[in-house]
């Protein structure tokens, strides 16, 4: 499934569309026995989310200031299924749902006006070390806002974001985010 919403000024191009690759990408890398090659490889669009400039109309391209040395498409790179995301209609920031692997599902954040970031698949999942047999820098990884594990009383298996409420009806939930499992 992919996602698609518009980005507001602050996150970049008043004309740019976000898209989130993640769960399509991944069935046919199955076939190939690939799933994190094609994360990891900058190329290609797979577990990234992406930025189009469509300013012109049948017309777009990779929006001005995308994740450096990658696909002119990519935006952020690091995620193994983001499955949903939105903005925060008072923030502007971008919330992101992105399915774990093993053990551990994660909510990221990218901030409005933020450059492009890495939020650390498949080094990490969720804030915890994923392959500690690999050699990968780990300095520049944006951490999760909130990761749980599988085997949590509430339980956990498949993260599905949701959205920031900002509504009046239940005052206790202003400005929580408010996601599914």
């Amino acid at each position: 499934e992919s996602m698609v919403r518009r980005f507001k000024d602050e996150l970049g191009a008043p004309n740019a569309k976000v898209i989130a690759t993640g769960g399509l990408a991944r069935l046919i890398a199955k076939e190939t026995s690939a799933i994190d090659v094609l994360d990891e490889d900058l190329t290609l669009r797979a577990g990234k989310i992406l930025r189009a400039n469509i300013a012109t109309p049948g017309t777009y391209s990779g929006a001005a200031g995308n994740f450096p040395g990658a696909d002119e498409y990519v935006f952020d790179i690091g995620f193994r299924n983001p499955w949903r995301m939105s903005f925060d209609v008072c923030t502007g920031h971008l919330w992101i749902g992105d399915v774990g692997q093993n053990a551990w599902e994660e909510v990221t954040v990218h901030p409005a006006g933020a450059d492009p970031l890495n939020h650390g698949w498949n080094s990490r999942e969720g804030a915890h070390d994923y392959e500690t047999d690999c050699e990968r820098a780990t300095d520049d990884l944006t951490e999760p806002v909130l990761d749980y594990p599988h085997d949590s009383p509430q339980g956990g298996r498949s993260i599905t974001g949701g959205y920031v409420y900002r509504g009046a009806a239940i005052p206790a939930l202003r400005g929580a985010y408010v996601f599914g499992d």
